[in-house]
């Protein structure tokens, strides 16, 4: 999605030419944006991103600006495969510059990483209500961290079990603060384990990966999975995802090389981490491009996404 400035009220230029002795504009110093550019670019040079969660009955997405302070959350539902979509949208503002969103639950939760104006980084976790008679998407208990699981087990329903065709008027989430730290640098690529057992997300500043632990009664202190010390590629990545590996079920979590200038998504290098029983824990990593680590991935342009997403 990519929205564009409107030209200038026609009629108040006209004003402001005829009239001889124009007032003085206010001097208003241009905001300072604290989110590093090279995010802003990531993210479709400054452009709303927008990322969406496709089930059979509803679709959800998130659209926000990097360096902007609101996220426009829309739904679209219905109650089977031959009726019509329903269209709801809610905005929600933020009091820091955002830098990343990342979702599990089929989207009813979503975590937002940003910088505060005195440079904090923060991370927090929305949850998303969901009335009786709507879709949602149920994803398994959350699991004791370091106990292997069989490959994602989640289900999606009607809430109470009978479909109500009103729409929510209202829909605010529960927030949760996870990080408020002045000596950690912009939070990128966020990325959500979709069993809720944790959270990792890239440094900007140290390119280190940092891992949060949400299956405790409260959630954890950052912990350094991996840093340019111990794998150097890291110190060229930015961008993460989390998906599932079609052949075995488990978990793997990809970190895109960016250099000056973006590179095609084929031809960028990849650290791949692995979960190989899915314990939440990654084994190791290789390092490579796309089609070198996935040698049945999509051509780019013909990306299966329900394969490159998570739930």
């Amino acid at each position: 999605m990519r929205t564009t400035m409107k030209a200038a009220n026609l009629s108040l230029a006209l004003a402001l030419v005829a009239n001889l002795s124009p007032p003085v504009a206010a001097q208003v110093p241009p905001q300072q944006e604290h989110v590093p550019a090279e995010v802003k670019a990531l993210h479709i040079q400054g452009d709303v991103t927008t990322s969406c969660f496709y089930w059979d009955h509803f679709a959800q997405s998130a659209g926000w600006h990097a360096s902007g302070k609101a996220i426009n959350w829309t739904r679209f539902e219905r109650e089977g495969p031959s009726s019509a979509f329903q269209r709801t949208t809610f905005t929600y503002t933020t009091s820091y510059e955002l830098s990343a969103v990342a979702y599990r639950a089929g989207g009813d939760e979503i975590f937002v990483g940003g910088l505060h104006a005195n440079g904090r980084a923060v991370i927090e976790r929305w949850s998303f209500p969901q009335k009786n008679g709507r879709w949602r998407h149920v994803p398994p208990a959350t699991a004791q961290f370091g106990v292997p699981l069989p490959a994602y087990l989640g289900t999606t329903e009607v809430k109470g079990g009978t479909w109500d065709p009103e729409p929510p008027s209202t829909r605010a989430p529960k927030r949760e603060v996870l990080l408020d730290s002045p000596s950690h640098g912009c939070p990128v690529s966020l990325v959500a384990d979709p069993e809720g057992r944790f959270i990792l997300w890239q440094d900007y500043d140290s390119r280190a990966i940092y891992r949060i632990r949400l299956d405790l009664v409260s959630p954890g202190s950052p912990e350094v999975m991996a840093d340019p010390a111990t794998i150097p590629e890291l110190a060229n990545t930015i961008q993460g995802a989390v998906m599932d590996d079609l052949a075995t079920g488990r978990r793997t979590l990809t970190f895109r090389e960016i250099g000056p200038n973006l590179k095609p998504f084929g031809t960028a290098k990849y650290v791949l981490f692995h979960d190989n029983d899915n314990d939440g824990l990654f084994d190791g990593h290789v390092t490579g491009d796309l089609k070198t680590l996935f040698p049945n991935f999509p051509d780019v342009g013909d990306l299966d996404f329900p394969w490159w997403s998570q739930p």
